[in-house]
């Protein structure tokens, strides 16, 4: 996890807004890649990739999904399974639809 977006200074928590939020999501998402991945064996995790501002918000993006090798062990890498837009604003979570090319607020 990345700690380039802004941490809940108002928590005593060591979590941000942002990690929160996410942790959430993942727990509570009915998204198919998120709810396929088998708990015991694999972990969902999340990375920053970057900020967006845009005339109405600013967004904190993150890439939430999991790490995968080849047989052995070997070419161990990152697949992503949902990008999120954190509302930095509003602090409410947005799922990127990549098909749709669009937001949808995401509500739990």
């Amino acid at each position: 996890m990345s700690n380039y977006y802004p941490k809940n200074t108002s928590s005593t928590s060591s979590k941000s807004w942002a990690d929160t939020l996410i942790s959430n999501y993942i727990a509570k998402t009915d998204n198919v890649l998120i709810r396929a991945t088998p708990k015991d064996t694999i972990l969902e995790e999340w990375l920053f990739d970057h900020k967006l501002s845009t005339d109405t918000a600013k967004y904190f993006i993150f890439q939430v999904g999991h790490d995968v090798s080849d047989s052995g062990g070997d070419n161990k890498r990152f697949v992503t399974d949902v990008w999120l837009y954190l509302d930095s604003n509003t602090g409410k979570l947005y799922e990127y639809n990549v098909s749709n090319d669009s937001l949808y607020l995401w509500t739990k």
